[in-house]
C-alpha cells in the first residue's frame, strides 16, 4: 500500500522562543564581528561561528548578510537613541540633561567598543541613508533641548553639535580609545 500525504510526519513549527534566541545570537555575533573586522570584511562564516549557529539558520531568519547587519544596526541606533533620551530626561533636561545624554553615549562606547564601532562607523558604510536619518533625529532632539534653554536656536545648531560629537567619538573608536 502506498503512503499517503497524511502519513508524513508534520513539519515542525519553529519555536518562537528558539527563533528569538537564534536571532539575538546572530545580531550579537554580527555586531562583534563587524566591530572587529569592519562591515566590508564581515563574512557569514565568521558570524555563524561566533553565534554557534548554522548558515541555514542565518538564511531562515534573514534574506542575506546585509539584512542581518542592518537589523543589528537598527537595534543599536534605537538603543543609543533610548539611552540618550532616558539620560536627558532623568537629569531633568537643560544643560544637565544634555551632559547626561552625552555621558550615556560615551558610556555606551566604552562599555562595548565593537558595538560603538558598528554604531559610529560601520552603519554609515553599510547604509549611509540610515545613518544620516539617525544623525538628523539626534540633531533635532538636541536642537529642541537647546531651544528650551534659549529663546532662539538656529536650525543647524543641533546638527553641528551632534556632528562634532560623532566625529570625535568615531575618531576615538577607530583609534581604539573608546
Amino acid at each position: 500500500m502506498a503512503a499517503s500525504l497524511n502519513d508524513r510526519p508534520p513539519t515542525p513549527v519553529p519555536n518562537p522562543v528558539v527563533v528569538a534566541r537564534q536571532r539575538a545570537a546572530l545580531l550579537a555575533a554580527i555586531v562583534q564581528v563587524a566591530g572587529e573586522e569592519g562591515w566590508e570584511r564581515t563574512t557569514v562564516r565568521a558570524v555563524v561561528s561566533r553565534a554557534g549557529l548554522s548558515r541555514r539558520t542565518v538564511y531562515e531568519l534573514f534574506d542575506d548578510k546585509e539584512a542581518c547587519f542592518l537589523a543589528a544596526a537598527d537595534a543599536l541606533l534605537d538603543e543609543v537613541a533610548q539611552l540618550t533620551r532616558g539620560a536627558h530626561a532623568a537629569a531633568g533636561g537643560g544643560r544637565d540633561g544634555i551632559s547626561a545624554a552625552l555621558a550615556a553615549l560615551l558610556d555606551f562606547c566604552a562599555r562595548d567598543p565593537a558595538a560603538a564601532r558598528v554604531y559610529l562607523v560601520e552603519t554609515a558604510i553599510a547604509d549611509p541613508d540610515r545613518w544620516h536619518a539617525h544623525v538628523d533625529l539626534m540633531a533635532d532632539r538636541l536642537r529642541c533641548a537647546l531651544a528650551g534653554m534659549r529663546d532662539e536656536v538656529p536650525d543647524h545648531t543641533g546638527a553641528m553639535a551632534v556632528g562634532g560629537v560623532y566625529t570625535v567619538a568615531r575618531s576615538r573608536v577607530l583609534a581604539g580609545r573608546a
